[in-house]
């Protein structure tokens, strides 16, 4: 298995490997999914072969903050590791990057998997996250959480003192904070 930053559209596999995890929302569009493609900042594919067995995208800034919006691994390569190393060549890319967000579905898989890789559910740093789905999704809503890499991000944006913060940051909060 190999990683390798993916710079070429191919439809035809990109909506195999969508398609074969069911995320139909991608290829009921495929004209809104290159787009997406065409405008992400980064995006890393897992090959076996010549093929696409995996795939993360990530959308952002790449300084500030970045969105990993996409994880996928074809189901019969799943629960080996594809998925984790997809997630760290990121991490490892973007180690610069202020605000690193996921939003996964509320399993207790999924979020033992993005804790496992140093990411906290936003509960557990005294934030919330709001969402407005578009037309495109076909949904009602998203019964998710969303994770964040960095966790002074919730005190830093709100300047709020609580204890949960100062114990969490010790005295990375205290310099970055005034009374």
């Amino acid at each position: 298995m190999e990683l390798r930053e993916y710079t070429d559209f191919n439809q035809e596999e990109i909506l195999s490997l969508y398609t074969s995890v069911g995320w139909e929302n991608y290829t009921r569009n495929p004209q809104m999914l290159e787009r997406a493609y065409e405008n992400s900042f980064l995006k890393i594919a897992a090959f076996e072969g010549k093929q696409l067995i995996g795939m993360v995208r990530v959308v952002g800034d790449g300084a500030s903050v970045i969105l990993i919006q996409d994880l996928l691994v074809r189901p019969e390569y799943q629960r080996k590791g594809i998925g984790s190393q997809l997630m760290r060549a990121v991490l490892e890319r973007c180690e610069d990057v202020y605000q690193i967000e996921l939003m996964t579905d509320n399993t207790e898989k999924t979020i033992l998997f993005y804790q496992s890789l140093g990411l906290k559910k936003v509960d557990e740093i005294g934030c919330c996250a709001f969402l407005k789905m578009g037309l495109a999704v076909g949904g009602t809503g998203y019964d998710g959480f969303i994770y964040i890499q960095h966790p002074d991000w919730f005190s830093y944006h709100t300047g709020r003192r609580k204890e949960a913060d100062k114990a969490l940051l010790g005295s990375k909060f205290c310099a970055n904070h005034e009374e």
